[in-house]
């Protein structure tokens, strides 16, 4: 019997043990398994992790922390190796005091603390949570930290966009608010950024133009379309109204916007619209005043002509029957007065020739210079007969004109050139290049007459302007106004140089011909 009850006591006994061994390594098996899910998480986890055991004076200050445990990342974003098992002052002897102070903080109180910190030594920014680890006998700190040094430089960058831009930007909410608002708008509406943000944007808004912008931005919500472009008037704090044009996007629940004040623009804009009414009805006027002047011109065609002609026959006529029997005086007074009927029909001749100029269409087409020379020159072979004339005439290149018009201002020039050297036993004529400007090629008429006075030389290519009297050299005075006229109209420029009885140059640019 009492063998019985020690086998029974036997058996108890072993059960127990094997219930204790069973029970202890379902427990180690829990724990390798929590503990790796732990190191998993530890393992993967993005942030910086760490664990620190904090080091305290005699005194009860935080000097300096053990790290326990760091994450893999941990190395990637502080770049300290191996730190496992080291102090912080072996690892970087420079740390941050205040690091210290925080970390020390949290072991003793076992507050939970989340700050942003500039690591200066790193040259980097992060955002750190810190709170107590396990036991607060310990005096361990788990650290978990992100590197946001890019969104630092990010927001950097955006405050100095925001402080430096010259166009006034805003971000608005779905309240109604500006949420954010650019330096600028002190300089546009005169409203400092704390004005401007305490009320409704709409405040700001002209109650004309309400309607318009609520429209436009429920339109901007609805279809997440920016706005290329969208004039309102805003209120300056003087109370006058500026008109600001914007550009705006719409993400999530705000919207980016910039705008600039074109009040000035808008207000010049309409000076240019009025400016132009103003040039349209003086256009209509010059219209008006032209078909006058045809009309003019066919007066001068018809009705002077007829009695000019009049005067020139009863001349002739009065010279045939009493010419005999006229004194010399009288005589000589027919003379003047058939000379100045010959006069007037040219200067008739001239007028009709000028105002054609001005009124006919411009044909442009490719000219070949050389050959229009020639054939001037041969023109001009009744009034150089019985004349020394040395013509010095270089190769030209074809231009771009009307070929009637360039005619004409080669007969005027050439045939100026030939009346004011008449007095030189050997006249001398050169015609030739003398460079390009504004890409066209500069033409000169050269010649050892008469010359002018430079003082005078604004004069030359006005109508009726002359520069020496009748009696020295006939002419009406249009000759070089038509020259001026022509040359301006081909988009080029005209003028002249000259010494007084040492000749002159009359200068004229015309565009040349595209080769092929």
């Amino acid at each position: 019997m009492l063998t019985l009850a020690i086998l029974a006591l036997v058996v108890v006994g072993v059960v127990l043990v094997l219930r204790d061994v069973i029970a202890e390594r379902s427990a180690q098996r829990a724990l390798r398994q929590s503990e790796a899910r732990y190191r998993t998480l530890f393992d993967s986890i993005d942030e910086g992790f760490c664990i620190i055991e904090m080091i305290f004076d005699a005194q009860g200050r935080p000097v300096d922390y053990r790290f326990l445990e760091t994450s893999p990342s941990f190395e990637k974003q502080t770049g300290l190796r191996d730190a496992r098992g080291k102090r912080m002052r072996e690892l970087a002897p420079s740390h941050e005091e205040h690091w210290f102070e925080i970390y020390g903080r949290v072991a003793i109180t076992g507050e939970a603390i989340r700050f942003e910190n500039r690591a200066e030594q790193l040259q980097r920014s992060f955002d750190v949570y810190a709170f107590r680890f396990g036991d607060p006998a310990s005096r361990q700190v788990a650290v978990l930290f992100n590197d946001i040094t890019e969104r630092h430089r990010a927001q950097t960058e955006l405050d100095r966009f925001f402080s430096l831009s010259v166009d006034f930007l805003v971000i608005a909410s779905a309240d109604g608010y500006f949420k954010r608002v650019s330096a600028a708008v002190e300089q546009t509406l005169g409203w400092t950024v704390e004005e401007f943000r305490a009320r409704p944007f709409i405040d700001f808004v002209h109650p004309e133009d309400h309607a318009a912008t609520l429209h436009e931005i429920e339109r901007q919500v609805r279809t997440g379309e920016k706005a290329m472009q969208f004039e309102n008037r805003y209120r300056h704090k003087d109370g006058s109204w500026r008109v600001l044009s914007w550009r705006s996007v719409p993400y999530q629940d705000l919207m980016y916007a910039t705008a600039r004040d074109v009040t000035q623009d808008k207000r010049h804009g309409e000076q240019i619209r009025q400016l132009n009414a103003d040039l349209q009805r003086h256009a209509v006027k010059l219209e008006a005043a032209n078909k006058e002047l045809e009309s003019f011109s066919y007066s001068v065609s018809h009705d002077l002509r007829a009695p000019l002609r009049h005067v020139q026959g009863f001349v002739e006529l009065l010279t045939e029957e009493v010419g005999d029997q006229l004194s010399e005086d009288a005589q000589r007074y027919l003379k003047i007065i058939t000379h100045a009927s010959v006069e007037m029909g040219q200067l008739i001749d001239d007028l009709l020739t000028f105002s054609r100029m001005s009124r006919a269409d411009l044909r442009e087409t490719q000219v070949p210079l050389d050959a229009l020379i020639h054939d001037t020159v041969r023109d001009l072979e009744p009034e150089t007969s019985g004349r020394v004339i040395d013509w010095t005439i270089a190769p030209l290149p074809p231009v771009i004109g009307d070929p009637a018009m360039i005619k004409q201002v080669l007969i005027n020039l050439l045939g100026n050139a030939v009346k004011y050297s008449r007095r030189r036993d050997r006249a001398t004529i050169e015609i030739g290049c003398a460079g390009d400007e504004d890409g066209r090629r500069v033409f000169f008429v050269r010649d050892n007459g008469a010359g002018f006075d430079m003082a005078y030389v604004q004069r030359l290519f006005g109508v009726f302007q002359r520069l020496h009297r009748s009696d020295e050299f006939e002419g009406t005075g249009i000759g070089l106004a038509n020259v001026h006229r022509i040359i301006t109209r081909h988009g080029g420029r005209v003028w002249a140089e000259g010494t007084v009885d040492a000749g002159a140059t009359f200068y004229f640019t015309l565009r040349l011909a595209t080769s092929g």
